[in-house]
């Protein structure tokens, strides 16, 4: 299952990752771990993008920073990741406010993901990050600021707790 997720859509990475998996393997080990499938795959954005969201998930706003940049390296816009992460959390908050029906819009996969999510985030702490995120779009449509930087600068607000980070408080 591990490898078919961090593999993506595309049958031929698959494929790929297969023959590089079984290269390496030797003839002593009969089982594809995590970590035998980490060492050789070729990750794609949309791995890195899921990636991403279970580091939010854990509070991992550290590695969510790096994950960001190498999508960015993959050649995904910062506008994609910023509408991912917004997303992210839209469906965080919809979990955690355990609307039946809402949630029967997510993916079944996604969900039971976000509910464990859930308990590493209070009610309270989504006041100041729909207000971050609010902020962040604002600045991203109107501002001259790099996206990146934007991006950088709302996960850093995130990780301490809505204090002040950066150009000024975000409001």
């Amino acid at each position: 299952d591990y490898l078919i997720e961090v593999s993506g859509k595309d049958i031929n990475n698959l494929k790929q990752n297969l023959t590089n998996i079984f290269f390496l393997m030797s003839g002593e080990q009969n089982e594809i771990t995590p970590q035998i499938v980490d060492s050789v795959i070729y990750k794609t954005a949309e791995q890195s993008i899921f990636q991403l969201s279970d580091e939010l998930s854990r509070r991992n706003f550290t590695k969510a920073l790096e994950l960001v940049n190498n999508l960015v390296l993959y050649g995904a816009h910062p506008l994609q990741i910023y509408a991912y992460i917004k997303r992210f959390y839209k469906q965080l908050f919809t979990v955690m406010s355990g609307s039946e029906k809402h949630i029967a819009k997510i993916n079944k996969f996604v969900a039971m993901r976000l509910r464990q999510a859930a308990g590493r985030y209070s009610e309270s702490e989504f006041d100041f990050i729909f207000r971050a995120l609010l902020d962040t779009e604002v600045k991203l449509k109107s501002s001259n600021f790099d996206p990146l930087f934007l991006i950088e600068r709302f996960i850093l607000y995130i990780r301490k707790g809505g204090k002040k980070y950066g150009l000024q408080r975000i409001s």
